[in-house]
């Protein structure tokens, strides 16, 4: 879902300065949304899911504090980001950083599940 959330925001971004009503982009953050997207769907499909959601989490919660700690203006403009899309890097990253954290890995699942056999 988190991947499809990226490509959809990245899609949207070609066709939109501000997507799903309040976050502002240009369409080189679209591309990088969609890379995002695509990189999110594909570790996840390969068994890295954990590994990558703490990556993209941390990034984003960087990213977030960046934008209000006055970081690199640089990095701001490049992306076209702006407050609301500064607060969802905060909020979303935050989520999916706990969910990389507290996510069970499929081998662990795997071990702890009772087969019944008839």
């Amino acid at each position: 879902m988190i991947g499809i959330l990226f490509l959809l925001s990245g899609i949207w971004g070609f066709s939109s300065r501000i997507v799903f009503g309040m976050f502002t982009t240009n369409t080189l953050h679209a591309i990088f949304q969609i890379i995002i997207g695509c990189a999110t769907i594909f570790f996840t499909s390969v068994g890295y899911c954990k590994p990558f959601l703490k990556i993209l989490g941390s990034a984003m919660l960087l990213l977030g504090f960046g934008w209000f700690m006055g970081g690199d203006q640089l990095l701001i403009q490049i992306f076209n980001s702006n407050r609301s899309f500064a607060f969802f890097n905060l909020f979303f990253g935050f989520l999916v950083l706990v969910l990389g954290i507290t996510l069970k890995s499929a081998q662990s699942r795997q071990h702890n599940s009772v087969d019944i056999v008839f």
